[in-house]
């Protein structure tokens, strides 16, 4: 399948995600800036979600820049990434309004942990489905970038399980950390 289609469809697909996430922030109901002040929780979910969505749109743009071809298995698996990415919108909302919950705060980690696992698994299949577009070595390299911040994520996450349940908001702070890690990560691909 020729991936400008899939591009396309990504790129409607996360833009109408992002949108209904920016909708969420209401008008105020008040004309002071205390209407304002009500709404900061879910502006700050909404910032952070934007961030961690808007990283991973970068990084599969950049993989997309490098390949020829979408294989079938790498399309079935990008479909997979939109649909773990469309419910980010409602846990965001979720979370912004009962942020010292543990069910808000599981929910909106296991969103976007099961998200940054499509997204590992569509980069492996796009990458293995365009082997003749990189050397040996970049495919290493990839790989070994790959399962290092892989393996960090997992394991941070697996920790934050825990610390979720005595300290709640940790699953916010837990996606800040991710997002700057996968800028960093994105510097190095």
């Amino acid at each position: 399948m020729p991936k400008s289609r899939v591009e396309a469809c990504d790129d409607a697909v996360i833009a109408i995600i992002m949108t209904i996430m920016i909708l969420e922030i209401k008008v105020p109901e008040t004309a002071s800036f205390s209407g304002i002040i009500e709404q900061l929780p879910y502006f700050a979910a909404f910032v952070i979600s934007a961030i961690m969505i808007s990283t991973g749109w970068y990084n599969l743009m950049n993989i997309f820049k490098s390949i020829k071809v979408v294989s079938k298995p790498a399309f079935w698996s990008n479909i997979l990434f939109l649909l773990c990415m469309s419910p980010a919108p409602m846990a965001t909302a979720w979370v912004a309004r009962f942020p010292f919950s543990r069910h808000t705060e599981y929910f909106y980690f296991f969103v976007f942990i099961v998200w940054y696992l499509s997204y590992y698994l569509l980069d492996y299949l796009l990458v293995k489905g365009n082997q003749r577009e990189f050397s040996n070595d970049k495919i290493k390299q990839h790989q070994r970038i790959n399962r290092f911040h892989l393996a960090i994520e997992v394991s941070c996450a697996l920790i934050s399980l825990v610390i979720i349940y005595f300290f709640p908001l940790w699953g916010i702070i837990f996606s800040i950390l991710t997002a700057l890690s996968w800028i960093l990560y994105s510097c190095f691909k």
